[in-house]
């Protein structure tokens, strides 16, 4: 992908060039996407399973999962946790607003802890004081790409019996003394938008795990009934019913959008 350069001026004598349109590929890259396109199902296939266990590996994580995107990634966080109303959550205020909207649309109360001011990530030292019998989990977020003080804050959530989940969207590849991020919280997300350092041709996500209870959820969650044997056996899945109303690729909007819709049309049939 060939962009146009914009320079910022950041000192005398010094520029900073920007692409402004994000990842730029080359044509080993085109040469990658032809042969996806000729794969038999673009959906699923070979080399989604090679992406996910070359990912894994490089990681070190038991499990890698990919999605559609690091948002669809926390939101399956969110629901393998079964985190619902009346919980609570601790969590970094300096993050993009995708990194909470899972836990909004559960009914889930955050708590904000504050940053370290050096780090731009979350103080562990601002977390013990806000949990309380409701919380559930710890959200951290790797601003700029500088993971967290993850012993610290692991070591906080299991001395409280507490999951941590990561919003790694601008970490891939970054590590926090001599592990790889995705192999250090309970749930790990990964971004691979096109202005991230790591691209997937626009959008596109990944979820890391060494719980093989949640890795065996996510795989059934992000594809709904299509690979749930107990779905399609009867419709009655504790996975899946644990879940709403959360979708993993639907947003409130579409979901209320679709809703009407559908009453309308059986109005109309019913008529």
């Amino acid at each position: 992908m060939t962009s146009t350069a914009t320079v910022s001026e950041t000192a005398p004598g010094m520029e900073v060039r920007y692409a402004g349109k994000g990842s730029e590929f080359g044509m080993e890259d085109i040469e990658a996407i032809v042969h996806a396109l000729q794969q038999d199902t673009l959906a699923y296939g070979p080399l989604r399973d090679r992406f996910e266990a070359a990912f894994a590996a490089y990681t070190g994580a038991r499990h890698a999962l990919s999605t559609t995107s690091c948002t669809t990634a926390l939101l399956l966080a969110a629901q393998v946790l079964r985190l619902r109303a009346g919980d609570e959550v601790i969590m970094t205020p300096q993050t993009f607003w995708a990194t909470a909207v899972g836990l909004i649309s559960r009914g889930v109360t955050i708590k904000f802890g504050d940053i370290d001011p050096g780090t731009l990530t979350l103080d562990p030292a601002t977390i013990e004081a806000r949990i309380t019998p409701r919380t559930k989990a710890i959200y951290v977020m790797d601003y700029g790409g500088l993971p967290n003080d993850m012993d610290a804050i692991m070591a906080i959530a299991r001395a409280h019996g507490l999951a941590v989940v990561e919003d790694a969207a601008h970490a891939p590849g970054a590590a926090y003394r001599g592990r790889r991020v995705g192999n250090l919280a309970d749930l790990t997300c990964f971004s691979f938008h096109s202005l991230k350092n790591m691209s997937t041709m626009g959008e596109g996500g990944m979820l890391t795990t060494n719980d093989d209870r949640y890795a065996d959820e996510v795989r059934k969650l992000r594809s709904m009934p299509r690979s749930c044997a107990p779905c399609r056996a009867s419709r009655r899945c504790s996975v899946h019913i644990s879940a709403r109303p959360t979708n993993t690729t639907t947003t409130p909007r579409a979901l209320t959008t679709s809703t009407r819709w559908r009453s309308r049309r059986s109005a109309t049939t019913s008529g």
